[in-house]
């Protein structure tokens, strides 16, 4: 097959969307399959890559892009080439990576809050807001849902996500993710990691609002500081590893919380030190505020294996299944009753390691990108029936 696969931004750019189109391109090319990645993201950078890029193309070289091509794919949120691909009769498929096609923000999380998730509660939430800035916005929901209900197919990249944004002609397909960088070897290697844990409890990802970080300091507070209902039986400690636009004020909430002494913030690491602060790492909390549909740390963790505590609702708990702890999102008293519950347990810890090894192993991106081929291959197929 001839592919086309579109992605609006690409690397260089670094995040969830950019790694799936990398990884999702270059597993089809892998197995003998022609694919074109088209992009808006400017780069005059190389990299070796089984699969062609093309950046910023214009209307025509969009034209001939999509004509040569037997099918055209889109990977996030935009729906450029639907159009084109409609006009010259070419079959259109979409993968989702968050709730674009339910709510303006795509992500049902606004000015640090909660924000309906169905379209037109969404609609009015933003009205309220931002006023008329909304009504451009409440227009490109409309058409994203337009374009959901005539794709010749949908791809959720969770069975919650397909719960969350129902669409016709939908696939659940998870992302196809590399993590063999961060594949620990073995069961016995990840408890011998644990001995070596620097602190009790390691945060990983961004420090936005929608993470939860303040859910995680106020439960590490309760277990350490409120004498008459103290849960610990020692101080615990944390280390928070990653940067954002809360950091400044979760150092703050540190202060207040008189957590000053027992809160590591490492900053963002990358590669070799990476791989290094998550090898030490103890317990691992992801304390999502919000629904996430989707979330590489979590695989990277599995891939580690760590014992994990994840939020409730969303895609963490789906991927971790029974390799991990759960409490329900954004209740710091049920957090802190389950980092309690692990830290005091070595059994427990040691159990959670074994199923995230094998956990793991359930998403091998070779088999992600065959569910791939096999749908490109139904609609094709259908195409030229019709």
């Amino acid at each position: 097959m001839k592919i086309l696969l579109y992605s609006y931004s690409f690397w260089p750019n670094i995040g969830g969307v950019e790694d799936v189109g990398h990884s999702l391109a270059k597993g089809l090319a892998e197995v003998g399959h022609e694919v074109t990645v088209v992009t808006e993201t400017p780069s005059n950078n190389h990299r070796l890559v089984p699969y062609a890029i093309v950046r910023r193309p214009g209307l025509l070289q969009r034209v001939g892009l999509v004509s040569g091509h037997d099918l055209v794919h889109s990977n996030g949120s935009s729906v450029s080439l639907f159009f084109l691909a409609t006009l010259l009769d070419k079959p259109f498929s979409w993968s989702h990576h968050g709730y674009q096609l339910q709510c303006i923000d795509g992500a049902g999380w606004v000015a640090g809050k909660p924000a309906p998730m169905t379209p037109w509660a969404s609609f009015r939430h933003h009205l309220r807001l931002f006023g008329l800035k909304a009504i451009p916005d409440g227009i490109k929901l409309w058409l994203r849902r337009i374009v959901g209900v005539l794709a010749d197919a949908n791809v959720a990249a969770s069975l919650h996500q397909e719960r969350r944004q129902p669409l016709p002609r939908q696939w659940v397909i998870y992302n196809p993710i590399e993590v063999d960088d961060f594949k620990v070897g073995s069961a016995e290697i990840a408890k011998a990691n644990l001995a070596r844990a620097q602190t009790s409890f390691t945060f990983i990802g961004r420090l936005i609002s929608e993470k939860g970080v303040d859910d995680l300091l106020h439960a590490l507070a309760y277990l350490n500081n409120n004498e008459e209902q103290r849960l610990g039986s020692r101080t615990y400690t944390l280390q928070i590893i990653g940067d954002g636009a809360e950091a400044e004020s979760l150092q703050a909430l540190c202060s207040k919380l008189d957590l000053d002494g027992n809160v590591w913030f490492r900053g963002s690491l990358t590669s070799g030190e990476l791989f290094e602060a998550i090898n030490e790492a103890g317990v691992c909390v992801l304390p999502s505020a919000w629904e996430e549909p989707g979330a590489l740390i979590v695989m990277e963790l599995l891939a580690a294996g760590k014992p994990l505590i994840v939020s409730r609702a969303g895609w963490l708990s789906e991927c971790a299944l029974d390799a991990c702890r759960t409490f329900p999102n954004r209740d710091r008293i049920a957090l802190a009753r389950m980092m309690d519950e692990v830290i005091s347990d070595r059994p427990l810890q040691e159990d959670l390691v074994e199923r995230a090894i094998n956990r793991i192993k359930q998403f091998d991106p070779k088999k992600q990108v065959a569910e791939y081929v096999e749908l490109f291959e139904l609609m094709l197929k259908k195409d030229n029936k019709s």
